[in-house]
């Protein structure tokens, strides 16, 4: 089998599509940079659940504002809260690799486990492999982050940051989010944080009135995909048009 199959077949695959299909540009790469985006959309994404206590609470917000978010799971938080994940799932939030124990800098052959032992538990609860991963601690040349790309995961970093491991203030946490939201962010929290999680609701408020709409990371690499390609059709036809002037 495989170490990190793409192809989601229990789910069935309109809803497997929906909740994780992402554009042929952005498979197997690290995604970091957003091109510019018009639309008032972000990603928000939680790490590290799922948790009993706290990743309901979150999940219980974004259900009562129709938001969409993605979370990037731990493998060995999984077992005995198996039916949160199926809700994640369920309440059309992606859902992504985070590693099986959160190891940083792991060798070769243990980010190999780490991997794979996270896809698996994913798989036995909602029947599909994700196609995202995130390195725990945003480490980019960890054995993790350049094998899940090899077998074609986007490895998702951030353009803005709750700080929330650096706060215990649900002020705090809403104040950064706040600021970090911009036209195609994708935003960094953590659902096993309770101060995240009491923070989330208002969050929600706020963007919703300033216009945002909250989605998905595989959504959200879509826009990027038709920024960048609106932007590439502008530029062809610049050049072309600034061709036809010198030739005239």
């Amino acid at each position: 089998m495989p170490l990190l199959p793409l192809v989601a077949m229990t789910l069935s695959p309109a809803m497997a599509r929906s909740a994780m299909t992402i554009p042929a540009e952005y498979v197997g790469r690290t995604i970091l940079n957003k091109p510019a985006v018009e639309e008032k959309v972000v990603a928000l994404t939680f790490d590290d659940g799922p948790s009993p206590f706290t990743t309901p609470k979150v999940l219980d917000a974004l259900e009562k504002h129709q938001a969409k978010a993605t979370f990037f799971i731990v493998g060995q938080m999984v077992r005995h809260r198996e039916k949160i994940l199926e809700r994640i799932v369920a309440d059309g939030n992606a859902i992504g690799n985070h590693t099986h124990r959160h190891a940083y800098h792991p060798d070769e052959a243990t980010a190999k486990d780490e991997l794979r032992f996270c896809n698996q538990a994913i798989y036995r609860v909602v029947g599909f492999y994700p196609t995202l991963f995130r390195p725990p601690g945003g480490v980019q040349d960890s054995w993790t982050a350049r094998l899940a790309k090899s077998e074609g995961m986007a490895s998702i970093i951030w353009t803005g940051s709750s700080a929330d491991t650096a706060t215990t203030s649900p002020e705090v946490v809403y104040k950064n989010v706040i600021a970090a939201a911009r036209p195609g962010a994708i935003i960094l929290m953590h659902d096993v944080k309770e101060h995240t999680a009491a923070a989330v609701p208002a969050i929600l408020d706020k963007l919703q009135k300033e216009g945002y709409r909250c989605v998905t990371v595989p959504e959200m690499l879509r826009i990027w995909d038709a920024a960048h390609r609106k932007a590439e059709a502008a530029k062809l036809a610049m050049k072309d048009k600034a061709a036809g002037r010198t030739s005239g």
